[in-house]
């Protein structure tokens, strides 16, 4: 058990970096990905009172993951509405 420990501090520690590194793209995935490791083991070795910490950071790389994809799709259906709107232009002239 102890190795897992140390496995997944070694990589909750470079999720940590890419996020303060400007790397949101992999970084937040991956941080939210290890949470969900990190929780399982908790209730697995039955160390239900840290469970709480880590639901809680679960909860803010989930809301910055929705908040992303809301956003990406938000800017997918500007940039068609402004390819639709180039094209309507060029037909009135």
């Amino acid at each position: 058990m102890l190795i897992i420990e140390i496995v997944l501090s070694c990589i909750t520690l470079l999720s940590i970096w890419a996020i303060t590194n400007h790397h949101h793209s992999w970084g937040v995935p991956l941080a939210f990905v290890i949470q969900w490791f990190w929780v399982w083991m908790w209730i697995h070795t039955g160390q239900i009172g840290i469970i709480l910490i880590d639901a809680g950071m679960l909860w803010i790389y989930g809301c910055h993951l929705y908040k992303r994809w809301a956003s990406m799709s938000v800017y997918r259906r500007w940039k068609l509405n402004d390819k639709n709107r180039e094209r309507d232009i060029k037909r009135k002239m």
